[in-house]
């Protein structure tokens, strides 16, 4: 299964938002109105290819696999003022069994 992910944080600036939502009919939007993150897949994916969760801070899609394991990708808004949600998330979810790829505005500071 060939895919291509963009990910790209509009930082709410309504530009950033305008120009992507001038492609968003090429796709399907998982997103939870008032929450801050989304995913688009793209329409040349059958709606029976995959499923999907969201919450208030995150969103996840996971490709079926037909001929081994699937693919799970998340996308996570860490607030700021949270430095807790990543790790919290990571110990709720069960072990994964596809590949996993997690992205996203972590706004984690690395210590120097």
């Amino acid at each position: 299964m060939g895919i291509s992910i963009l990910q790209w944080n509009t930082q709410g600036i309504k530009e950033n938002l305008e120009v992507l939502l001038e492609e968003a009919n090429r796709y399907h939007l998982v997103h939870r109105p008032g929450s801050r993150a989304a995913i688009f897949v793209g329409k040349r994916f059958d709606l029976s290819q995959w499923d999907y969760e969201v919450a208030e801070d995150w969103c996840r899609v996971w490709f079926l696999g037909q001929e081994g394991p699937g693919l799970e990708i998340w996308s996570i808004y860490n607030p700021p003022t949270d430095k807790t949600l990543l790790s919290t998330l990571l110990q709720q979810i069960p072990r994964p069994t596809n590949q996993v790829i997690l992205m996203e505005d972590f706004n984690l500071q690395h210590p120097l």
